[in-house]
Order: structure tokens, then sequence, then C-alpha cells
């Protein structure tokens, strides 16, 4: 049955929309499946015949390290293109997209005597405050600490306070904290019983009850609670799913932040923390002291452990969706807003990549804030939405650099919609900007960490751009990763295997940046997502010095292809209403969609990446993986590893154990070398019936029999220890009496 008021289709066009949806369909689908049978299913050497058929088209690729089956991709890629120039519709897709930009008049309301007097009092104490800090700092040639910060917030909430009333503000909070409380709480409920289940911090029991007092709290404000909430509570529990997995357990470099984080909990005196808050380079040198304090705030809330060391950044990750929605509905439907939103909660590459203890994604909380102050910025145009847009910005330069890459799109986006063209718009700018520049100063007076800022990009290697055809092939070489990234990434690492979204958005995403091509100068909002993407796929895409994009930075493309995405859904939505001329199909449908989605990138995020990032799966985690299984039957018997101090280290073994509380004393973790097994005290001990030797499969191959033949004359029974792909790791050895602990251990599936 056709919808009530739903214009009539001719037969003509209506063969049309079926022509112009399967192939759209078909151009999605082929490269889907080609990726999908190439890095889910093994099946490359099945896909040769394509690279025959296809001629140059298809081996042109292979030039660049890609299989030839891409090729087939990026003529779809340019089928899509010309479908969207012949097809897009651009303003029925508009109005089916996006909403009018919605600003409310604004009624000025004028500040009271009292309150300018107070506000101007405030500036003036904390004027003078910062002053007189900074002097003494460059006097004493010291950083500017959090007494510092303390006094320039005074400045803006002086300057508040002579431009926004305390009425407004009391208004507004008592209309909002009964809600937002509620749901704060609930994702500490929330956090608490993960923390419980994934280490030693509380009882369950406890933290359940928590979380059960939380939700009948939340309860009294369900008419209220938005629809992002559930999306972040849901977000919180995938992002955190399986996350103490043993094959997550060590990329190399990222316990440099563990350490530091740790120490800033547990050692560092409180003066430290004060004089380093404005601190830019910390960790390796590079990266902002609040960006390990942000790290350091899961420590002390949840205890040393792997759980909170890893969730930190995850649950940054989680809350910028808030942030994220917020923009979105700015500009888009509600039904794109909630999409969008839907495919980062469920992205595999945050779930997977966040699991690596590095600060990266508190970028992506960055990106998230400038977004919607932006956003607050142009819906209000009010004195405290432009001050929170220099704070936003500001944030960017005190957390992970590639944040660096985001701050400027407020002002892009600004100057689509508010100019500084009359008086009221400049001091709008002026506000947020002075906001930004005053929160710069304490890095003004770091030159190390502006130096620092050169290494990742074109400038940190010269020799990338000494050379006209070195540069070019350099930027167009990575055009083409970038571009292929959303499907297939060329290099996997950091647990981000196949591409960087699941193989039907990305497609959904190409689709969507053809109809952006297609239509951006129709929309204001069109042109600047396209600015933006344009601007972010070359910095984080194009402008480093590896050789191929890093995944370490591709995420914050995340939000741009989610909306590019959600821009597809809308031309596809239009075909298919069109022909169909019903609309009782479509929840049914974005149910579908949203399960099939879900599941494709649950599955991406682990069983795939664990068979694909077995490059990660050494020692190190195969000896957790062991040593956690055997001390759960055996908790006092001690385990003996032998190696070369000079590729293993016992310390980091036993760090490892600490991080994921394993329960284990000092002397149950011995280390020796394959020349000490032979000694009689050693020999002693790795005798012992209760002994478990783990022998490291690194030895070079005269140590390795010199320990086989060894541990054999001693009467141990020797079997391999191996990673998901089946490769030997470690040896490991046992008495008759733990020979039934052997088929568990080396299970690849942990």
């Amino acid at each position: 049955m056709a919808t009530p008021g739903s214009p009539t289709v001719s037969r003509a066009a209506s063969w049309l929309n079926r022509l112009e949806l399967g192939a759209a369909l078909a151009l999605i689908g082929l490269p889907a499946a080609l990726l999908m049978a190439d890095r889910w299913a093994g099946r490359r050497q099945e896909l040769q015949w394509l690279r025959e058929l296809g001629g140059g088209l298809l081996t042109g690729v292979e030039s660049l390290g890609l299989p030839a089956y891409l090729g087939l991709a990026i003529a779809c890629l340019v089928g899509l293109l010309l479908l969207a120039v012949l097809a897009a519709q651009p303003n029925s897709l508009v109005q089916e997209f996006l909403v009018p930009l919605h600003q409310p008049p604004r009624i000025y309301r004028p500040v009271s005597p009292k309150q300018r007097h107070w506000a101007t009092g405030l500036i003036g104490v904390a004027v003078l405050a910062t002053a007189l800090l900074t002097v003494r700092a460059l006097a004493a040639e010291q950083l500017l600490g959090l007494d510092w910060g303390l006094a320039a917030l005074g400045i803006l909430c002086g300057l508040l306070g002579l431009l926004l009333p305390w009425r407004q503000v009391r208004a507004a909070w008592r209309q909002h904290a009964g809600p937002w409380g509620a749901m704060g709480l609930a994702l500490l409920g929330l956090l608490a019983l993960l923390a419980s289940l994934y280490s030693s911090w509380l009882p369950v029991w406890l933290t359940a009850g928590l979380m059960l007092l939380a939700a009948r709290n939340l309860w009294r404000y369900s008419a209220q609670l938005p629809p992002v909430f559930w999306l972040v509570a849901g977000a919180v529990v995938f992002f955190s799913w399986d996350i103490n997995a043993w094959w997550l357990v060590a990329v190399g470099d990222e316990f440099a932040f563990y350490r530091e984080a740790r120490f800033i909990v547990y050692d560092a005196p409180f003066r430290l923390i004060v004089e380093n808050f404005f601190k830019g380079n910390y960790v390796y040198s590079a990266h902002p002291f609040l960006s390990t304090l942000l790290q350091a705030v899961f420590f002390k809330v949840f205890g040393d452990s792997n759980f909170a060391w890893r969730m930190s950044s995850l649950f940054y990750a989680a809350v910028s969706l808030f942030f994220f929605h917020y923009f979105f509905q700015t500009f888009l439907h509600k039904r794109y807003t909630l999409t969008a939103t839907f495919l980062l909660a469920t992205s595999h590459y945050l779930a997977a990549f966040g699991k690596v203890g590095y600060n990266n994604l508190q970028a992506l909380l960055a990106f998230s804030l400038v977004l919607a102050a932006a956003a607050w910025a142009l819906r209000s145009r009010s004195p405290g939405a432009h001050l929170a847009l220099g704070l936003a910005q500001a944030f960017c330069f005190y957390v992970y650099p590639a944040a660096l890459y985001v701050a400027p799109l407020p002002y892009l986006l600004l100057l689509l919609y508010d100019p500084p063209f009359n008086s009221g718009a400049v001091q709008r700018w002026a506000l947020s900007l002075g906001a930004l520049i005053l929160l710069l100063l304490p890095l003004l007076m770091q030159p190390d960490y502006w130096d620092s800022k050169v290494a990742g990009t074109l400038a940190y290697t010269p020799t990338l751009v000494e050379d006209s055809a070195h540069t070019l092939s350099h930027f167009s070489s990575n055009f083409v990763y970038s571009l292929l990234s959303p499907l297939f990434t060329i290099e996997e690492r950091h647990f981000v295997a196949g591409g960087y979204l699941d193989p039907l958005t990305a497609m959904l995403s190409f689709l969507g940046l053809a109809l952006l091509l297609a239509t951006f100068w129709r929309n204001r909002f069109l042109l600047f997502w396209l600015a933006a993407f344009g601007l972010v796929f070359f910095l984080a895409g194009m402008s480093h010095d590896r050789q191929f994009p890093p995944s370490t930075r591709m995420f914050l493309l995340l939000p741009l292809l989610a909306v590019l995405a959600c821009l597809a859904l809308a031309w596809l939505k239009l075909r298919l209403s069109q022909l169909t001329l019903r609309s009782s199909w479509l929840p049914p449908a974005a149910g579908l969609l949203a399960l099939l989605i879900l599941g494709l990138n649950f599955y991406q995020a682990h069983p795939l990446a664990q068979q694909r990032m077995t490059g990660y799966q050494g020692f190190e985690g195969l000896f957790l993986r062991t040593s956690r299984d055997f001390w759960q039957s055996h908790p006092g018997a001690p385990i003996l590893i032998v190696h070369q101090p000079e590729t293993l280290h016992i310390d980091s073994l036993t760090e490892i154990l600490a991080i994921y509380q394993v329960p284990y004393s000092e002397d149950q973790v011995r280390g020796i070398t394959p020349a000490e097994l032979q000694t009689g005290g050693q020999q002693q001990i790795a005798a012992d019936a209760e002994t478990l030797v783990l022998v490291d499969a690194r030895l070079s191959e005269e140590d390795l029999q010199a320990a086989n033949t060894a541990l054999q004359s001693l009467g141990k029974s020797g079997c391999p220890v191996q990673h998901a792909l089946g490769d030997t790791r470690l040896y490991l050895w046992h008495s008759a009496a733990l020979a039934a602990q052997c088929p568990a251990l080396v299970s690849a599936e942990g």
C-alpha cells in the first residue's frame, strides 16, 4: 500500500530507480566481498584470476604493494562517483539528510550591578595573579603551573560573569543537573561493575549493587534521557570487551604510559603535579603532562590494574559520543544523527586500537569537544559558548599531538555560518581566540614543545621533500592508501584488522564521499564537511613521514566517515522510498542493518584481529596465558624461564603479571640462561616435579638444543606453545605430574 500523500512514480522512473539502486548495491557489495574473501577468509590466491582478467587496471595497483583485486575496487569507487553525479538528486538529498540550523532568538539579559562588581574584581585579581606568576616563572626559568592555570581560569570566569547573568546559569543548572547527574552516576556505576569483572578492585556483588542503585536513580529521569546515553553505555561495554585478553598484552612502547601514570598516582608528590600541569613534553619528551594525568585519574579511582590503564582511553572515546551527537544533531536529521553516533559506538577500530595503552584516543575526545563547542556557539551565540570553544581548542594542545589537526575546524565552520563581518561576530571571535591564546601562554614559554611536534611529519624527514619525484611519490601513494583505508589497510597494526571500518560501512562511506563531491556546493554544512574531510585526510593520512598512513592517528577520520556513510544511507532511503512507496519497511530494515554492522565490527575487533595480529603474540603474551592458566590449578608452583637477557627481561614479565593482577610471589618466576641450566643448583630447581620450564624460542639453535637436551636428561617432556596461527613462540617443559596441563596450555584459543 502506498504511503498517504506519496507522489505517483511513473513506470519509467521506477525502472530508472531500480537500475540506479541495483548499480549502487553492486558497486558497494563487490569490493566488500573481495576484501572479506581476502582478509576474512584468507583466499587471496583464489582471487588471482581477476589479475589476468583485468589486465593493466588491476596489476597497476601492485606497484603500490596492494593486491591486484583492489584495482577492481578502485574502479567501483569511480563508478560510485559517476553514479552520484548522475543520480544524486541534490535537493531531495539535502532535504532528507540535513536540518536548518536552529538559532532561537537570543534574549539579552543584562547582568546585575552586584554581579558586574564582583566579576570586575575577580578579573582584576586574576590578571594581577597571572602577571605575577608569569614574571616569577620567567625569572626562575620555570614552567607555569596549576596555580597559574587557576588564576587564568579566574579571568575567564570573570569575563563570563560580565556577560552572562548568574540567574540564567542557575536556571540552566536546575533544568539539566538532575538527568545529566543521573547519567553520569550510571556510567560510573557501569565502570565500577566492569572494574570488578576485569580486575580485583571491589567485590562484584558490591559494584553490582551500586549499579542497581544508579539505575534506580536513572529511572527517575527516564523520560528525559536522550537516546545517545544508551549508545554511550553500550560503547563502554563494547570497547571494554575482553580487555584482559592475553593476545592484547604487548605492543611494546605503550608501557611508558603505564609507568608514568602510575608514578603520578603512587609516587609523585602533589607539588610535581602543580608544577608540571602545563608541561608540554612528558612521556617520550613529546606527550603533554595533562594527557598522562588523564590516564592517572583511572589509576586513582580503580587502582593499579590493566583495566584501569587501558580503559582510560576507551572511556574517553565513549564519552566523546555525547559531544559528537550534539554536533551531529545541529545539522543532521535525528535518524542520521543517531546512526552516525551508532557507527562510532560500534567501531572495531576504536574497540581494538583503544586496548593499546596509548593516550591517542584523547585526541578523539578533543575532536568532539571542538565540534560540540562550535555547534553550541552557532546555536546560541552566547559568550559562554565562545569561551567554551576557546577552552576546547586549547585542550587540543595538551593531549595527543594529532588533536592539533582538528583545532582549526571550528573557525572554518564559523567562517561559513558566522563570519567576523559585524561587531557582534568580531566580539564573539575575540572571546574564543582570547581564551585560546591565554591558555596557550604556558606552551609559548616551552620551545621544546613546538620542536617535538615536528616528529611524525614530513619536516622530520627532509629527504622526503628534497626531491620532487620522491615527494610526489610519497603523496600520491599515501593518497591511495588513505583513500582505501576504510576498506583495506596495507599495514595492519595495533590490532586494527582489515580496514578502518567494517566492509559494509566502508563502502557506504565511499558512496557518501561520492555524493558529497557531487552536491557540496548546495549547502554550507556539506561544504564544511568536505573541507574538514580534506584537511584531516591530508594531515593524518598524507603529511606524515611514514611509508603508510599510521593507525595511531587515522582514527580522526572516523567521525567524518560516519557522516559520509549516513549520507549514503539517506540517498539509498530516497531510492527505496521512490521504488516501493512504503514506509513500513524502514524500522525493521534499519534494525537488521544495525545488527549486521554490530556483528561485523565485533568479529573484526576480536576473532579477526587475533588471527591477523599474530605479530604481537610474542613470548610476553603467551607467558601471560600460560602462567595464568597454570597457576589456577597449581597456585604455588614455580616457573623457570630459559632465555638470554639480551632478548628477554624477567622484570618485564613480572611487571605484566602485576598489571594483570595475576597472584604470584617473587620466587615463583625465575630466569636462567642455557649455560646456567647446566649447573647443579639450577638443575635441582628445573628437575622439581612442580616446576614448569619455559624456553624462549628466540634462542639460537645451539642454545635451544642445549636447553632441550638438559631438560630431557632431567626427565621433562616438552611441547610447543603457539600463537593463533600456529607459530611457536616458546617451548613448555613439564614433569609427568603436569602432563595433563600441556594440551590446555598450548590451545591457540587461550
